[in-house]
């Protein structure tokens, strides 16, 4: 089974079964209890359950989860993207090579 379907597919299971929807985490299994607890999906149901039926009430952990969230992911992406940068020049031959490098490969 490829690889982004498996993944998508276990992201979105979590997601659903982490937030609990219209439950509290106390009424949900132990495992999903614990994922209610800092996974994004949970956070951004609650954060929009606060907003729509408690406006006014501070939101402001799920906000702090869901940056934290975002951070990683863009830390992530900008970690893949310098080293699929390094490995592109690595494989280029038509690449200019520089004086230190030229010395190493002679």
């Amino acid at each position: 089974m490829p690889a982004t379907p498996a993944l998508t597919l276990l992201f979105v299971m979590l997601n659903f079964t982490s937030s609990g929807g219209i439950f509290t985490a106390d009424m949900l299994p132990p495992f999903f209890a614990g994922l209610n607890s800092f996974w994004n999906g949970s956070a951004w149901l609650h954060a929009a359950q606060t907003l729509s039926y408690f406006p006014g009430q501070d939101f402001w952990t799920e906000g702090l989860k869901l940056g934290l969230w975002a951070a990683a992911g863009a830390v992530l992406v900008t970690l893949t993207h310098q080293w699929s940068l390094r490995r592109t020049r690595l494989a280029d031959e038509l690449a200019r090579v520089r004086e230190e490098e030229e010395g190493i490969a002679a």
